[in-house]
């Protein structure tokens, strides 16, 4: 009965092996922590390294959204949010594999708070569902209680860039 056992335990195992080395990987992922420099919603600077917050998307810090008859600088908005939050405290991040357009993405707490998360629930960035579903129902509430973003009209960070490539 074991040596039947092993006829299918082996394959199995050696189709889950890339995936273990994955798991290896981010359980040893490299951590960055310092004072953090706010360069935009979801971009922080750690010691000169720049440090793309992982599975979300702010407006850039050029984005404007609309209020009412006029324009409004909801990038820059996003930014004053992330930096009130982590104003004055050390930063931990841990680097995750994909990083953005080949930069550093990482997992980023001050005292224990992720940060990503706190843009997503104040409504000031989106959660990016191609890299998972962590900040998706956060999103839904903050789009329900019109936080941040949603008390405006708004286009999708991704598609404003978008816009600006085109224009170029």
């Amino acid at each position: 009965m074991p040596a039947m056992l092993w006829r299918f335990a082996v394959p199995v195992l050696v189709l889950l092996a890339p995936f273990a080395a994955d798991a290896e990987i981010i359980g040893k992922a490299p951590e960055i922590v310092g004072k953090a420099k706010v360069i935009d919603g979801d971009t922080i600077e750690i010691d000169g390294k720049q440090i793309h917050l992982y599975g979300i998307d702010a407006p850039e810090i050029r984005q404007t959204c609309w209020f009412q008859r006029g324009e409004f600088a909801c990038g820059k908005s996003a930014r004053q949010s992330l930096w009130v939050y982590v104003k004055d405290q050390e930063v931990t991040c841990r680097e995750q594999p994909a990083g953005v357009e080949g930069g550093t993405s990482a997992i980023c707490f001050a005292e224990g708070r992720d940060l990503a998360e706190h843009m997503v629930r104040r409504g000031w960035a989106l959660s990016e569902r191609k890299r998972g579903k962590a900040y998706v129902e956060l999103e839904e509430q903050a789009r329900r209680q019109k936080l941040g973003l949603w008390n405006f009209k708004f286009t999708k960070p991704w598609n404003w860039r978008a816009m600006m490539r085109e224009a170029r």
